[in-house]
């Protein structure tokens, strides 16, 4: 479970168990979009054609329920920012789908679990905007800034590709919510106006992920001076201060020698000298 430790990078308590609630509503979602996808009718909150979409929408919950799986094991808040981020949007702009398709629903004039898939899909979207916004806040000001020992470190040019890919997925997930006919022109199967909503909201949160990384040295936990990448979290001062503390073998200044290079000159200057005092034997003609 999350660390209890009061200091430094960590995963709050709070954030454990919105993790684990979450996963719990994903899990139904996987088995019903993925595995039953022509019974959407009777099992979810609208009926959903062709069987292409809710099995793409099932292995994106299902992708989701994995993350939050690893959020509510972790020790270190910094591993889950970006992912956490993203969800808060993602939820958000299912939000606005959702009131603007709302007649698509059934509104509870369905058989029982096509019913109950219709409450809890509204309030879900109702209520975890904000909740997952406000977590991301509050265990945000958990985190150290400094990168821990094996984080990803990745060149300049993988972060700035990164970020033309985020831009990509959120103008091309914009352009699926506010122009179905567009999204269609495009996707591999036929989408109505909501599911093309909910395919450009999925989107946008894989762009919000892929805007997150951060440049800095490779930080406390590492030789900077050896890779001229950069590392997905940020240095601070206190960083280098620390990697500075470690270092016990004095460097000499450049154009100095050590104690130990300067006697190695010393016996060879020497033996040199010998050889040009002795003299050499002399020759029979």
């Amino acid at each position: 479970m999350a660390s209890t430790d009061q200091s430094g990078d960590r995963v709050l308590r709070e954030t454990t168990w919105v993790s684990v609630v979450v996963v719990a509503v994903l899990l139904p979602a996987l088995v019903i979009l993925w595995g039953l996808p022509a019974h959407t009718k009777t099992l979810w909150a609208w009926t959903i054609k062709p069987a292409m979409t809710p099995i793409f929408m099932g292995s994106a919950y299902g992708a989701g329920a994995y993350f939050f799986t690893r959020v509510s094991l972790s020790r270190r808040w910094h591993t889950g920012s970006a992912g956490v981020l993203s969800a808060a949007v993602f939820a958000a702009f299912m939000l606005v789908v959702t009131f603007a398709h709302f007649g698509k629903f059934n509104h509870g004039n369905a058989p029982f679990l096509a019913a109950v898939a219709f409450y809890g899909w509204t309030g879900v979207y109702i209520v975890s905007p904000f909740v997952v916004a406000w977590l991301w806040m509050r265990n945000q000001r958990t985190d150290s800034r400094r990168a821990d020992p094996g984080d990803p470190v990745v060149p300049s040019v993988v972060r700035y590709f990164a970020r033309a890919v985020s831009a990509g997925a959120i103008a091309l997930g914009l352009v699926f919510l506010f122009s179905p006919t567009a999204a269609n022109d495009i996707w591999a199967w036929k989408l109505t106006p909501l599911t093309a909503g909910v395919v450009g909201s999925f989107t946008i949160q894989v762009g919000t992920g892929a805007s997150c990384s951060r440049s800095t040295s490779a930080g406390a936990h590492g030789d900077s001076s050896s890779s001229p990448s950069s590392s997905l979290r940020p240095s601070s001062s206190s960083d280098r201060s620390a990697s500075g503390a470690r270092s016990t073998i004095p460097t000499p200044a450049p154009g100095s020698s050590s104690p130990a290079s300067q006697h190695s000159r010393s016996q060879s200057s020497s033996l040199f000298r010998a050889m040009e005092a002795k003299p050499l034997p002399s020759t029979a003609s």
